[in-house]
């Protein structure tokens, strides 16, 4: 408990410290930044520096001032990209909840898992919904399941070694090789169908939005009970994958543009209209 609180005091005080590089005051050297914020050269000094092993800080070698480092850049990006793809995905993530009745889901892929960064919940009584932010892996249900699909190979390989293949459920896919199969499958039909593999009781369809340059970027599920979807499984395939479809028309996607398996395209661009 000790070990922690120290932890996050450290992290704290490291966040901090980045509130004061601003438009203002862009640089600063270590004894500016210690009499401003009071705390002591040496830990200015040696918190900078291990942010600028992760490219957080970098060091004007000249200078010897400290700016942010490229590291916010590829976080403005995706926050950015995040914000383009809930706006284009809005009327359509509407409609597909009113369409179906059930919880709608907007994900994307971060860091090895899958990040929900929009919603729609399902108006009936009982029904399943997920907090904006929420992660899942990409191994299990059909949220992540559709970002693997589409993603580079080699991607998908560090995924298996560095995270592994979790069990959630008796249904999980735990064998990399089962996996691989899976994702092959679900890239050929251009949609994932899951039930019980991430959480029990849970069932959900997926289908890939790809941006203007022919790769993934997001996908749009359908989250609900087993015993509602079961009957209407074909329906809510096809408008989830309609759905999805326009979503990657306004990302700028084409549909006679080539990506990583030419039969996705032929399985989403068969639901345009």
């Amino acid at each position: 408990m000790e070990t922690t609180t120290r932890y996050l005091s450290t992290l704290e005080r490291a966040l901090w410290l980045l509130t004061f590089f601003d438009i203002k005051s862009p640089k600063w050297r270590v004894s500016d930044l210690s009499r401003q914020t009071g705390i002591s050269k040496s830990t200015v000094s040696r918190m900078l520096q291990t942010m600028e092993k992760h490219d957080f800080i970098e060091k004007d070698i000249v200078t010897g001032q400290y700016g942010l480092g490229v590291r916010f850049l590829e976080f403005a990006a995706v926050v950015s990209y995040g914000q383009d793809l809930r706006r284009c995905a809005q009327n359509e993530m509407s409609w597909l909840v009113n369409e179906t009745g059930e919880c709608v889901i907007l994900t994307v892929h971060s860091s090895g898992e899958a990040v929900c960064i929009d919603k729609r919940d399902s108006s009936r009584p009982v029904h399943i919904t997920y907090l904006v932010g929420g992660r899942a892996s990409l191994h299990a249900g059909a949220s992540g399941k559709i970002l693997a699909a589409f993603m580079n190979p080699t991607d998908i390989e560090r995924f298996i070694k560095e995270k592994g293949l979790y069990r959630y459920t008796d249904k999980t896919i735990v064998d990399p090789d089962e996996f691989r199969k899976d994702l092959e499958r679900i890239r050929q039909q251009g949609y994932a169908v899951t039930c019980g593999e991430l959480d029990s009781g849970i069932m959900a369809v997926a289908a890939p939005i790809f941006n203007n340059e022919s790769q993934i970027a997001g996908g749009l599920s359908v989250v609900c009970l087993p015993e509602r979807l079961d009957t209407v499984l074909d329906e809510i395939v096809e408008k989830t994958k309609k759905a999805a479809n326009q979503i990657s028309l306004k990302m700028g996607f084409r549909m006679n543009a080539n990506i990583s398996v030419n039969s996705s395209v032929a399985g989403i661009s068969s639901q345009g209209k």
